[in-house]
């Protein structure tokens, strides 16, 4: 189903070749959004997760990696494809470009600061305070 782009993709992220300076917020949501296409939610989380966890070790970029935030924007990009027609993550980006433009109002509007701040939130995933997902 994937493209041999969207595979490598998927590969130097997992493996932690992926030069981190193109690991953008755009490749953040393209993750979810790939992983979401083969996987449901809460093992795109778990694969989301690993990879980027691999990337942050393999680059030694120690504190680059936040469980919550990896997590809404999973739930977050899960909830914009599950009412989307589109097959192509150009196509889904165009349909939906608050994820792009507006993501941390997206995201503020589950979270709020004190919580997405703490430390228990860059270490464990913790469920929304403000507004379920």
């Amino acid at each position: 189903m994937f493209s041999n782009e969207e595979k490598a993709f998927l590969e130097q992220v997992a493996d932690g070749t992926l030069p981190v300076s193109l690991f953008t917020h755009t490749a953040h949501i393209r993750l979810a959004w790939l992983l979401l296409c083969e996987h449901p939610p809460e093992e795109a989380f778990a694969r989301a997760a690993a990879a980027i966890q691999a990337l942050v070790r393999k680059n030694n970029i120690n504190g680059k990696f936040h469980m919550t935030i990896t997590g809404a924007a999973v739930e977050i990009v899960w909830s914009f494809q599950k009412k989307s027609q589109t097959v192509s993550f150009d196509q889904f980006l165009e349909e939906n470009p608050k994820l792009l433009t507006h993501f941390k109002d997206l995201l503020f509007e589950h979270y709020s600061e004190k919580l997405l701040n703490s430390e228990k939130a860059t270490r464990c995933f913790l469920e929304p305070d403000l507004k379920d997902f």
